[in-house]
């Protein structure tokens, strides 16, 4: 593994990890007694974006998780002409209906953005997109 060559472009700008190639992980040494903070979900975050791309009109969505997942599927609907606004974790995105610019996309590793784009992409009736 030690080998291998990490893809950078399939980190964004959101990425916490820019300058980590590997982490090492080992058991504790001491019970550890904290609270933690989780983030949001990927994967509900990407939903609620395609689902706001998709409708007419401005939505709101906040507590956005910021991942490199989601930066991508911003950047995606973005190519294909939907004007998005972010401010910290929430982001208005004015939907237009299906009606998408077709445009070749990168969507990095980003599973839901994988499983739910294309169905969107489908509504439109016309276009041509290459991902």
């Amino acid at each position: 593994m030690a080998d291998q060559k990490i893809d950078i472009r399939a980190r964004s700008p959101w990425s916490t990890l820019t300058e980590t190639e590997a982490l090492s992980i080992s058991p504790g040494k001491e019970m550890i007694n904290s609270t933690i903070t989780i983030p949001g979900s990927k994967s509900l975050t990407n939903r609620a974006l395609i689902i706001a791309a998709l409708a007419e009109g401005t939505s709101k969505i906040s507590d956005v998780l910021k991942s490199d997942d989601s930066f991508w599927c911003i950047d995606t609907l973005k190519k294909l002409g939907i004007d998005i606004e972010i401010q910290n974790e929430t982001v208005w995105i004015r939907g237009n209906g299906g009606r998408w610019q077709s445009n070749d996309l990168y969507i990095g590793a980003a599973g839901t953005i994988a499983r739910f784009l294309p169905g969107a992409l489908a509504t439109s009736g016309e276009g041509e997109w290459k991902i």
